[in-house]
């Protein structure tokens, strides 16, 4: 004869307590006595209870998981932001459920608005395919539900949601100067999705750069795809083959940058001596990588952004007022340059 399950009263009657304290324990409220919470836990081992966290959750309406979105797990960016932001979460008690949206604005849409995403308490999103338009209404959503939503890598207005971003417009500006000065006129930038406020910002930066620096804005000389490695060996052998091709180039990511160096190999031209190049490392590992290359770049930090996210969406979680307006930041991180060895000085220096 099948042994009939333990209640939520057996469980009080056994450990001479009240439901209500059974129910504190069993939804981690922190006011019960240690010796209490003890005994109900015992008591629930000694029978093979099971509390139903669903019904706890409903009943809190809570369910203690917050959402992270990312557009590629494989990129080392991405996999190191998760890596950090899962153990920061998991140690404040809420359970992570990353996403990938392979930079598809209809799967970020869907994952944005899906069944998932609506039960968790709060989201992470470190994409950028769903135009300004449609997030907004997204975010005007779960405002009313009171649930935080943390942008990283994304340009959002402060009177909508909280933004963690890298000053992309100064290190593109930036990175123009550091070209500007060492000889360069024909400078080629490559970008990942048109659309993308990254994207956006980074091109800001470049135009300012140029007209800071006198230069005329060539069309030609910027290059679209998406944030991957063919799209940088693609657009660097189109490039190359114009009439009169650039002498430097910046790869606006990582990936875009590995792609940029497959296609000059294939050339048999090398970075620092046939042309010059600039990259954009995203992690330790591209760290590695491009310091083995030689690569001059710029630096971003997933580290620090994934543990800044996390820590907001914690303290806005633990907050009673969420959601205001007033409460909403956003937090630029300067990116430092790493200078190397990959970019030719033009100017002739003798005396």
């Amino acid at each position: 004869m099948k042994q009939k399950k333990a209640t939520i009263r057996d469980i009080a009657k056994a450990a001479d307590v009240s439901i209500s304290t059974v129910s504190r324990v069993i939804n981690d409220y922190k006011w019960v006595n240690p010796e209490v919470r003890q005994r109900i836990m015992d008591v629930m081992q000694e029978l093979h209870y099971v509390p139903n966290y669903n019904a706890a959750a409903m009943a809190r309406g809570r369910t203690d998981t917050i959402v992270i979105l990312v557009p590629n797990i494989v990129n080392p960016f991405f996999t190191a932001f998760v890596s950090i932001a899962m153990r920061t979460l998991r140690k404040a008690g809420y359970i992570p459920l990353v996403y990938e949206t392979d930079n598809d604005e209809e799967e970020e849409k869907e994952l944005l608005m899906g069944r998932i995403a609506q039960l968790a308490d709060g989201i992470i999103s470190v994409t950028d395919s769903v135009p300004e338009e449609v997030l907004s209404e997204i975010i005007a959503y779960y405002e009313e539900q009171n649930k935080p939503m943390i942008f990283v890598d994304r340009n959002i207005d402060v009177t909508f949601a909280d933004s963690l971003m890298h000053d992309n417009v100064g290190a593109v500006a930036g990175v123009v100067d550091y070209f500007v000065q060492a000889g360069h006129s024909r400078i080629a930038m490559i970008l990942g999705n048109q659309g993308a406020s990254a994207s956006a910002d980074k091109l800001e930066g470049y135009r300012l750069g140029l007209h800071r620096s006198g230069l005329t804005l060539r069309e030609d000389y910027i290059r679209w795809g998406n944030w991957s490695r063919e799209t940088g060996e693609r657009e660097t052998i189109a490039l190359l083959e114009l009439p009169e091709p650039p002498t430097a180039i910046f790869a606006s990511n990582n990936y875009i940058c590995l792609g940029v160096l497959d296609a000059l190999a294939s050339r048999g031209m090398r970075p620092g001596v046939d042309i010059s190049l600039i990259g954009t490392e995203e992690c330790r590992q591209d760290v590695l990588d491009f310091e083995k290359l030689g690569i001059t770049n710029l630096r971003l930090n997933s580290e620090e952004l994934a543990m800044q996210a996390s820590e907001r969406i914690i303290q806005k979680l633990s907050n009673g007022d969420l959601l205001a307006r007033s409460n909403h930041t956003k937090t630029a991180f300067k990116m430092q340059m790493t200078e190397r060895s990959s970019v030719v000085c033009l100017k002739d220096e003798t005396p």
